[in-house]
This record gives structure tokens, C-alpha cells and sequence, in this order.
């Protein structure tokens, strides 16, 4: 959901130019990444924009070799590369929002969901294993695989049921995207626990699933329409300066305070 409607941003954008869009999905395998953009190369495409490249597991020099030939764009990547444009949220600082609330609510004992590998899901732990060691915790990390696909909800959900039934002390998650979330939720009603009395819940993005639940779901709002708007415009800035132009611009985050937190009993 979260790729969907940052594409309904860049396809906004785009449709005022007199350009076409071609869309390839890679699903966050490295291998699946590199044809994907030799196949937009073999197209002899304008330009490229990537939502959240695979950075860590693909070579650095392949890119560079890409953006070479041809304008690139970045959406939410941790590496920086030269000649690559970068649009992003701030991921650290909306991670941060979404700790200190929970942490405002006298949550310490705080779960951490994550996907498999991914610039977003390495940021945002790295800020929280940060926090928890300000507050003398000891970080509780749990990987639940891909992280943006169908079965994300059901291995979250039941990844979670196991996290909670081990014993360990949780009172609050925060969990890298709304699947995510969602996925927690669904496994505290499986053990018949009471979002936010018994656990609070935060997850990140704001796609529209998180105010349609129930409880509606406590998140940090990316405003992934403008990260597509924002990526389109800059790589229609570098198909124009005949890829000589390189910018980046970061967005903000919003805290948007629903239902499923509360204070620690």
C-alpha cells in the first residue's frame, strides 16, 4: 500500500509532462532489482525512479554505472551515492516521535518490528536500539520477513503471538510499517489482549488501512503522495539539465494519534 500511493504521486506529477510510465517490481530481492533495472535500461528509458532500493545488496558500483546513463532518483535510501538524486522522509526523526510518544506514555518495554533488508527498517532500528539504551532497556527486535507484501499481516501476526507468549515483559510495539501493525494487532486479539489497555501500538506510514480499523491505528504520516510528487519533479530536473543536476529533499513526518495507545497500566 505504501508503493501504491507514492506511484499515485510520481503518475499526479507526471501526467502534466509528456511522459509515459513504465512500472517494474522487484520485491525487495536484490537479484530481482538488477533486472528490473536492466530492464528499464534495455527500454531506453528517460529516466528512473527507485522506491526504496535495496542499497545494502546491491553493489554500489552498479548503480553508479546507472546513473551515468541515465537520470536516477532515490526514494528513501540510507546510502548516497554521486550523480543519484534523493527525495526522503525523515525517517529517523518520525521514529523518534513515535518512540517518545510511547515513551511519554510510560511504555519502556517497547517491541520492534522489522522486515528483512531494507535502508528504512535499518534506520529506524538503529534510532531505536539508540533509545532504548538512553532509558537502560534492552532492545527487543523481531524480523518478520518481506515487509511489504500480502503475507506480511499473517507472518507478523503470528510472529508476534510467539513474541508475546515467550514471556517477555511487552507492553507497547512499534512496528516499521502499518502492515506491520496491523499484523500486531490481529495476534493480541488472537490472545484475546485489548489494544492499547492491555499493549499500545504504533506503526509508520499513515496508508489509509490505519484509519479504517479498529482501533484506529496510532502512526507516523510520511505524506507518500509528495514523496512521489517530490521524485518526479527531480528527476524531471535531471532529464532536463541533461542529468547534470543532483538535489535531494527531505520531508517531514507527522505523529498522528489515534486509538491504540494509551498510558502503561
Amino acid at each position: 500500500m505504501f508503493f501504491a500511493e507514492v506511484f499515485d504521486g510520481i503518475e499526479e506529477y507526471i501526467k502534466h509532462y509528456n511522459y509515459s510510465i513504465l512500472v517494474t517490481c522487484a520485491k525487495d530481492d536484490p537479484i530481482k532489482e538488477k533486472k528490473c533495472m536492466q530492464e528499464l535500461l534495455s527500454r531506453n528509458v528517460c529516466g528512473i525512479i527507485n522506491i526504496s532500493p535495496n542499497t545494502y545488496a546491491v553493489e554500489a558500483s552498479f548503480y553508479d554505472q546507472i546513473a551515468e546513463r541515465v537520470p536516477l532518483v532515490f526514494i528513501n535510501s540510507y546510502v548516497k551515492r554521486p550523480g543519484i538524486s534523493y527525495v526522503s522522509n525523515n525517517e529517523a526523526e518520525g521514529t523518534r516521535k513515535a518512540l517518545n510518544h510511547l515513551l511519554s506514555l510510560g511504555h519502556r518495554d517497547i517491541l520492534f518490528i522489522r522486515g528483512m533488508s531494507s535502508d528504512s527498517y535499518e534506520i529506524k532500528e538503529e534510532v531505536y536500539c539508540q533509545m532504548m539504551q538512553e532509558y537502560d532497556n534492552k532492545p527487543y527486535v523481531l524480523n518478520i520477513g518481506e515487509g511489504n507484501v500480502e503475507k506480511t499481516v499473517d507472518n507478523t501476526m503470528d510472529k508476534v503471538i510467539m513474541a508475546v507468549q515467550s514471556g517477555r515483559k511487552i507492553t507497547a510495539i512499534f512496528a516499521c510499517n502499518d502492515l506491520m501493525a496491523v499484523g500486531a494487532i490481529n495476534g493480541c486479539h488472537r490472545l484475546k489482549m485489548k489494544v492499547p489497555d492491555d499493549i499500545s501500538i504504533v506503526g509508520f506510514d499513515n496508508i489509509a488501512i490505519s484509519r479504517y480499523m479498529e482501533p484506529k491505528l496510532t502512526t507516523i504520516d510520511q505524506n507518500m503522495s509528495l514523496l512521489g510528487q517530490s521524485a518526479a519533479a527531480l528527476l524531471l530536473e535531471k532529464i532536463e539539465s541533461n542529468n547534470v543536476a543532483n538535489d535531494e529533499i527531505i520531508l517531514d513526518n507527522t505523529l498522528i494519534i489515534r486509538d491504540s495507545t494509551k498510558n502503561v497500566k
